[in-house]
């Protein structure tokens, strides 16, 4: 199992082991709110957590490094503006898919 403390990116012990891949980023600014977002496909899930600054992007598939970081980092900012457009929550990556 992939984990940041205590936020899990991906692996087989957890959810059933549907997570074969994830990569995590860290956010400017600390939510004030849980929030899960499953993709409309279902391959992909961006969960973040009340006061942590940590994002996490799982994916269904095994993904190598670059596809994974790319496709990533374009969910996780999806679900950043969905989050600021509706007023949940705005903030921003403090890093690139090439930080990491």
């Amino acid at each position: 199992m992939a984990s940041v403390g205590a936020c899990f990116i991906a692996g087989m012990e957890e959810r059933n082991g549907r997570y074969r891949s994830g990569v995590a980023f860290s956010l400017h600014t600390k939510p004030q709110i849980d929030f899960i977002y499953d993709s409309d496909d279902g391959c992909w899930q961006v969960e973040l957590w009340k006061h942590s600054e940590t994002v996490v992007a799982r994916a269904t598939d095994a993904l190598g490094r670059e596809p994974l970081l790319a496709e990533g980092f374009e969910k996780i900012q999806k679900v950043l503006d969905i989050l600021a457009v509706k007023g949940f929550f705005c903030s921003y990556l403090t890093g690139s898919p090439r930080d990491n």
